[in-house]
């Protein structure tokens, strides 16, 4: 599985499972940290990416779907954002478990060759778009890290401590 394909970036599928089910395990450990946030907390207005810490999270459940339900599908037209209606931690946990299944099946399922693979799909504007399978699961692994460490910042503002975990505690 460790085999590598030369395209000039030397990206590893195995490196992008491992990435992948890394991100799984934390995100989980994420939750669980919101589940600690009193209510009043959880929902309270924050100076961020979007309004709450809740809808950092769903906002990258949300971007999962986006790419791997609506881009790759060319459904883009289909789209609806997630954020304004997934307004409770339950409904954030069964989002979660639904992305994660979605995802994870797709990505076990990769082959080295797949990632060469261009995704195309029409924007909002009706323009042919374009990605190879390589970058758009890169962009997702620092879409994700990006959002975490937001999140982070977050906790800490309210005296949480994340839980943020190294590489090597989840593999």
């Amino acid at each position: 599985m460790n085999q590598r394909i030369n395209d000039g970036t030397e990206n590893s599928l195995s490196d992008i499972i491992r990435w992948y089910r890394y991100n799984s395990q934390v995100r989980k450990k994420y939750l669980k940290a919101l589940s600690e946030i009193p209510k009043s907390k959880l929902s309270k207005k924050i100076h961020a990416s979007f309004p709450t810490i809740l809808q950092i999270f769903v906002h990258v459940l949300d971007a999962y779907r986006w790419w791997f339900i609506y881009v790759m599908n060319d459904r883009l037209k289909e789209y609806k954002r997630l954020r304004t209606r997934v307004r409770s931690l339950a409904g954030a946990e069964a989002l979660e478990s639904e992305v994660d299944s979605l995802v994870m099946r797709y990505v076990e399922a990769l082959r080295t060759e797949d990632l060469k693979r261009e995704i195309l799909w029409h924007d909002y504007t009706g323009e042919i778009r374009k990605i190879s399978v390589d970058s758009m699961l890169h962009h997702m692994i620092e879409e994700e890290l990006q959002h975490r460490g937001e999140m982070n910042a977050v906790l800490w503002e309210m005296n949480i401590e994340p839980p943020i975990t190294p590489w090597h505690e989840t593999l």
